[in-house]
């Protein structure tokens, strides 16, 4: 289907967008993007790398970082359980509680988690003593973030607005997910790391968002592809979190974009989860 500028264009002008500067302390972000939380099961892509997901969080929450979950967070495309989902990434849900009950949460609609309901996040069940505790009460979905800084502004997205057929038919989309592509990753289709890149051209949208942000004189962040993009002026992808062996992130310090890896590496012979930088 044909790609277009207008409903990025769209969500900049007057999209529901979160301005930042307004209500949070913006000096560390950190950006992440497509972690596709599932239920647990041979097609939940995000296990070979929850303890990626946690380290890192640890880490942000520890250092005070503003937190923006970009979209597809959770996968209630594919099978929608966000109670089975809560349970089994029950460590995931603990710091991300730590992180929002401090105000430095904040969460954007992918093209996965589009119906999910922010009532379904208020709560979970806890395991050990089978009651339901706080998650996320008041959280609210955004479509788009905006953040000014003195040098520049950054408009963040999940990033499958180039395409019109998630504008119309995404609920067509989420049903063929659910009842034909997930059953068959379950039995056939082993390790998925990309979306899109066996069907689309990743370059094709990465130069569409780049084109729309010279244009607006800022720069996009988005995630939706699966892969870090850093080759087009203006316009950043932060990658995921099912990539093999590590997942990856854009932080913001003091109004300066960076890109990073985190992976398991051996110094003096311990292993340990560290964070590599990718370039800025």
């Amino acid at each position: 289907m044909k790609l277009t500028s207008k409903f990025i264009q769209k969500e900049i002008d007057n999209g529901d967008t979160l301005v930042l500067n307004n209500n949070y302390n913006t000096d560390k972000i950190v950006v992440f993007s497509d972690w596709h939380l599932g239920t647990g099961g041979n097609n939940d892509n995000s296990l070979k790398n929850c303890l990626y997901i946690f380290e890192a969080l640890r880490y942000y929450n520890e250092h005070n970082y503003l937190v923006i979950l970009l979209g597809d967070t959770f996968e209630v495309a594919e099978k929608n359980d966000i109670e089975d989902i809560k349970n089994i990434h029950e460590n995931i849900m603990w710091i991300l509680t730590e992180i929002y009950l401090k105000n430095k949460l904040i969460l954007v609609r992918g093209n996965h988690d589009a119906f999910l309901k922010e009532s379904k996040l208020k709560d979970r069940m806890f395991s050990y003593t089978k009651k339901r505790i706080g998650l996320f009460p008041n959280i609210k979905f955004y479509n788009s973030v905006k953040f000014d800084t003195n040098k520049k502004t950054y408009f963040m997205m999940h990033g499958h607005q180039y395409s019109r057929k998630y504008k119309y038919f995404n609920k067509i989309i989420c049903f063929f997910l659910r009842y034909i592509y997930s059953p068959l990753e379950l039995y056939l289709l082993k390790d998925p790391t990309g979306e899109m890149s066996a069907f689309e051209d990743n370059n094709k949208p990465s130069k569409l968002f780049s084109e729309v942000a010279i244009k607006n004189n800022v720069d996009i962040i988005c995630g939706h592809l699966h892969t870090v993009s850093m080759d087009y002026p203006r316009y950043y992808n932060v990658g995921s979190g099912i990539l093999p062996r590590c997942i990856t992130c854009g932080e913001i310090v003091d109004g300066k974009f960076s890109m990073y890896k985190w992976s398991t590496v051996v110094e003096n012979e311990v292993m340990k989860v560290k964070k590599t930088l990718l370039g800025d």
